[in-house]
């Protein structure tokens, strides 16, 4: 039954259904979840930097589907717009027990919301249901599957575990500025720039893919990974640079740092995070870091939690050569004018070199905003137990 002019349906409708914005929906939503969201742009900015977002490697050619759930004997563009999200399709890595490391799909969903005219009613749960059921094939090649999603909740755990997304480890630490570091960057290590990302991400994944494969086999465990391609990277630094320009008129230049050291070679990869005022802060986040050792074997894949690589891997050395990768991040948030360094689910080793730095840091486990949430989508029952390792900010969107 379709509803009345003025009478909201009910969300369980049968009218209801998930469908793809128009372009004209697509403004109108932005410029309705801007007024939360847009944080220190004006509402005019924030669009425009949805519209650049929706034009980088990852998004362009189908990488990103804006969705709504709507009624369907509206017309498009006169249809009411009940709740709204974005899916974006990122490679990921799979290893069942007893099997190969296997190429998959995922989807990172970003940008839930729902009119606050239409609240309480329903429309979000049903619209992720929905969702959920479209990704398990959408946009696949040769009847591929989608074999996991990933989202990042802000309103705690119980929403999206009741619609299928799971929470799993969402901790951190922080970092303050700091320039007075001993530091020679000619010599303790190296800024790097947007050029110099494609060949270390290219180096990352086949690490991650090799760690994956060397790994002990668990029963009933499978481990999931998303891949800290350059695509994924620079659809977060296209953020960072347009706020940047926008707001204070540079965009950031340096992407990271590179330490080598007598443990082998150490990177990370940082965005920056611009906040709207001073309380609420800005923050230098660091997206992924690689640890290699001499022979160029990674050390710092974790499980996503600072308990899940083995205390063997603390090495001085190899401590050593993170701290300064660490204290390089915190130089930069300094000359930017950032409040802190903020890296997820730090790995034993990366949490061993901040307490030199800071030996009062402790490990923030966060409840209620970002919080890493996954949903099964293989074919096959559920794992007893999912695995996801390298869960750091390069995943989120």
């Amino acid at each position: 039954m379709t509803s009345s002019e003025g009478s909201p349906p009910s969300s369980k409708s049968p009218d209801l259904a998930l469908v793809e914005q128009t372009p004209e929906e697509r403004e109108r939503i932005w410029r309705l979840n801007g007024e939360s969201w847009s944080g220190p742009l004006s509402p005019d900015q924030y669009v425009g930097r949805e519209k650049h977002l929706s034009r980088q490697l990852l998004t362009k050619n189908g990488g990103v589907n804006y969705w709504i759930l709507t009624d369907t004997t509206k017309l498009p563009n006169e249809r009411p717009i009940f709740s709204s999200c974005e899916s974006y399709k990122k490679r990921a890595l799979v290893k069942r027990p007893d099997r190969d490391v296997m190429d998959s799909i995922s989807y990172s969903i970003g940008s839930v919301f729902c009119d606050p005219k239409y609240r309480g009613r329903g429309y979000a749960r049903r619209m992720m249901g929905e969702l959920g059921k479209k990704l398990d094939h959408w946009n696949q090649l040769g009847g591929q599957e989608t074999s996991f999603t990933v989202l990042y909740s802000d309103i705690g755990k119980i929403f999206y575990t009741k619609t299928g997304w799971e929470p799993f480890e969402s901790s951190h630490i922080t970092l303050p500025p700091n320039q007075e570091f001993n530091l020679n960057p000619m010599t303790d290590f190296e800024l790097l720039y947007a050029s110099d990302l494609e060949l270390l991400c290219q180096t990352d994944e086949r690490k991650l893919r090799k760690a994956m494969s060397t790994r002990e086999p668990e029963s009933d465990t499978v481990v999931v990974a998303l891949i800290p391609d350059l695509a994924t990277i620079s659809w977060l630094h296209a953020r960072e640079e347009y706020v940047g320009l926008e707001t204070r008129g540079r965009a950031p230049k340096v992407k990271g740092a590179l330490v080598h050291s007598d443990g082998g070679r150490f990177w990370c990869i940082w965005s920056h995070f611009f906040s709207k005022t001073a309380e609420e802060g800005n923050v230098l986040s660091i997206l992924r870091i690689v640890a290699e050792d001499e022979g160029g074997e990674v050390l710092a894949v974790t499980d996503g939690n600072s308990a899940a690589m083995p205390a063997t891997n603390t090495d001085p050395a190899n401590v050593s050569g993170l701290k300064k990768l660490l204290q390089a991040a915190q130089s930069e948030a300094a000359k930017l004018a950032m409040n802190e360094v903020q890296i997820w689910n730090p790995s034993h080793c990366v949490l061993a070199a901040a307490t030199i730095i800071n030996p009062h840091i402790h490990v923030i486990q966060r409840d209620q905003d970002s919080i890493a949430s996954l949903r099964w989508h293989g074919s096959k029952s559920k794992p007893d137990t999912i695995s996801w390792i390298a869960n750091e900010k390069y995943s989120w969107c």
